[in-house]
């Protein structure tokens, strides 16, 4: 059965009694986590920069010591955030289509965990 992926749309086209039958499966792939390393010399991007239509995400300091700084742009620092994660403590936003959002480590070698859940198409 042949697949064709069309944004964050998975069809699925085959042919029943000789007519093509198209099965659409709306919203494939919504959610993804990962674990990124965050500097502590220069923001680090959590986020897709601009290129969603919006989102709910959790950021979680998955370090036992340390925080991670949280903002909106590539100049976020240990002086100037929006946010400060402590140890073992998350944080969860819904951000706006084409919202960034940006980390910074008051160490280095430190992991924050993100989930991101993208919001349903025509939302």
């Amino acid at each position: 059965m042949p697949y064709v992926v069309r944004g964050r749309f998975v069809y699925s086209i085959f042919r029943l009694n000789s007519y093509p039958v198209e099965i659409r499966l709306y919203n494939q792939n919504m959610a993804e986590h990962s674990l990124i390393a965050v500097s502590n010399s220069a923001a680090t991007r959590l986020t897709p920069g601009g290129q969603h239509s919006g989102m709910d995400v959790t950021i979680q300091n998955v370090n036992a010591s340390g925080y991670i700084y949280l903002g909106v742009d590539e100049t976020v620092n240990a002086s100037n955030y929006g946010f400060r994660i402590m140890p073992n403590h998350s944080i969860s936003f819904e951000l706006a289509g084409g919202d960034t959002l940006y980390g910074f480590a008051s160490a280095a070698d430190m992991n924050a965990a993100v989930i991101k859940i993208n919001l349903e198409s025509g939302s």
